[in-house]
């Protein structure tokens, strides 16, 4: 899809995400939709920074650890430029402060890997 259906098609994707059960047949379904929207290098960004899949993913991968396809996700998500990489793993870098309540994708990742 182009980046305006893209973007249109991200937040409702995510936002079913969250209500889905885990281990879900809908949860891997969703997880493999936002997959393949993250592999272009063009919608990097726009999924993981502007809609916001770097939060959900990172409180995602908190509950569960071994979502191998969360993990897959999040994973292709870095696969990026420097700048984005930095904006996906450590949040806001504008200097205009996180969002109350967001975690950072790299303090996810080290809990995962714990």
């Amino acid at each position: 899809p182009n980046k305006k259906s893209a973007g249109a098609l991200i937040p409702t994707l995510l936002a079913f995400l969250r209500r889905c059960p885990k281990d879900s047949s809908e949860q891997y379904l969703a997880l493999l939709v936002l997959n393949n929207l993250s592999i272009p290098v063009e919608n990097k960004c726009l999924v993981g920074v502007e809609c916001g899949a770097a939060n959900v993913l990172g409180r995602m991968l908190l509950e569960d650890v071994g979502c191998h396809l969360l993990v897959i996700v999040v994973v292709n998500l870095t696969f990026c430029d420097v700048d984005v990489r930095r904006r996906l793993l450590l949040g806001d870098v504008s200097g205009s402060g996180a969002e109350d309540g967001e975690v950072h994708l790299i303090d996810c990742l080290a809990y995962a890997l714990m």
